[in-house]
C-alpha cells in the first residue's frame, strides 16, 4: 500500500493573465484573457502528491461559496481526500491573482480569505505518514500541527517568515528556494535542507554542509513555473517515506518539477512515482531546467 500523505495548507482560486512582460511598479500592461484554476501551495502540493502516490489526504478550509465547491471538485478530481476541508461560512474562498510572462516567470498577489483560519486537528493527521506544510495558513497553525504529529514532517517555508524554534527543532524537512534561503538564516543548522536552484538544479544541505547536488532535468519550454516549486516539494517528501537515497530523491523530484514547468498550469500532469524512480534510475538527469 502507498504511504498516506497528508497536506495541511491553502486552497485558492486562481485566475492567471498570460502577459508579454509583467508590470514594473505603476505600470500597467494588457494580457490574454483570465481563466480560472483551483491553486494555493497546499491544493497544488496535493494534487502532486495524489497523482504521485495515488492518494492524498487535504486538510484546509474554502468559503462555504460556490468558488469553494468548485474548489473541492478539482481536488476530488485529482484523487485527493477533501473530508478534512472545513466549509467556512464567515470567510470567502482565498484568491490568488496571477501574472505569467512570456518567458513563464510570474507575479502573485493573494487575498488568503478562508485559509488564513485554518484549524489541523489531531484526529485528521492521527493515521498519516508524513504532514506537509507551507506557510500560507497561519503559522501557529502549522507549527502547532507538526509538533502534534509523529510521522514524517516536510516543510515548505513560502511565503519566507520566520520559523517558530518549536518548528525548527520537530520538522524533518525544509525545502526552500534560494532567495528563501537567504532570507531564513535558522536554516543554516537544520539537519536537512534542500534549495531548488531552477536551471541550476538543486542540492541537499545536513547542517549547512551541501552533501549532493542534482543537475536539472532537460525542459524543451518552460511554459509555466507557478507550480514547479510545490510540484518539486511534493515528489521530495512523498520519495524519501519509501525508503529511497537522498540523491535518488532529488532526481525524481527534478524530473517531477521538469514536467511542471513544461505544462501551462498550477497543477500538471504527472506520472506515478515508479515512472520518475525508474527514468532516475535510467540516468536521466542531466541538464537544464527543471528545479
Amino acid at each position: 500500500m502507498s504511504p498516506l500523505v497528508a497536506v495541511a495548507g491553502s486552497i485558492n482560486l486562481d485566475y492567471t493573465v498570460h502577459v508579454e512582460q509583467l508590470p514594473s511598479p505603476g505600470q500597467t500592461v494588457l494580457g490574454s484573457d483570465a481563466t480560472r484554476g483551483l491553486g494555493g501551495k497546499g491544493a497544488n502540493q496535493a494534487a502532486a502528491v495524489a497523482q504521485l502516490l495515488g492518494t492524498c489526504r487535504m486538510i484546509g478550509a474554502v468559503g462555504d461559496d460556490p468558488e469553494g465547491a468548485w474548489l473541492l471538485e478539482r481536488l476530488t478530481g485529482f484523487g485527493v481526500d477533501v473530508d478534512s476541508v472545513t466549509r467556512d461560512d464567515a470567510h470567502p474562498s482565498g484568491v490568488a491573482l496571477i501574472g505569467v510572462s512570456a518567458d513563464g516567470e510570474n507575479s502573485i498577489m493573494v487575498a488568503p480569505g478562508a485559509n488564513g483560519h485554518v484549524m489541523v486537528s489531531q484526529d485528521s493527521t492521527a493515521d498519516a505518514d508524513a504532514l506537509l506544510l507551507q506557510f500560507e495558513i497561519p503559522l501557529t497553525t502549522a507549527t502547532r500541527a507538526a509538533t502534534e504529529f509523529d510521522g514524517f514532517v516536510a516543510v515548505n517555508p513560502s511565503p519566507a517568515q520566520h520559523i517558530p524554534v518549536a518548528l525548527l527543532e520537530r520538522a524533518d524537512l525544509f525545502v526552500v528556494n534560494e532567495g528563501e534561503y537567504r532570507d531564513l538564516p535558522e536554516l543554516r543548522d537544520a539537519p536537512l535542507v534542500v534549495i531548488t536552484r531552477g536551471s541550476r538544479g538543486a542540492d541537499l544541505l545536513r547542517h549547512g554542509q551541501v552533501r549532493h547536488h542534482v543537475d536539472a532535468a532537460p525542459v524543451a519550454h518552460v511554459a509555466n513555473t507557478v507550480g514547479a516549486g510545490d510540484a518539486f516539494f511534493a515528489a521530495l517528501a512523498s520519495t524519501l517515506i519509501l525508503d529511497i537515497s537522498a540523491e535518488s530523491a532529488l532526481q525524481i523530484a527534478c524530473l517531477v518539477a521538469a514536467d511542471a514547468v513544461a505544462a501551462s498550469g498550477a497543477q500538471p500532469e504527472l506520472s506515478r512515482l515508479e515512472r520518475y524512480l525508474a527514468r532516475a534510475n535510467q540516468g536521466a538527469n542531466t541538464s537544464q531546467s527543471g528545479c
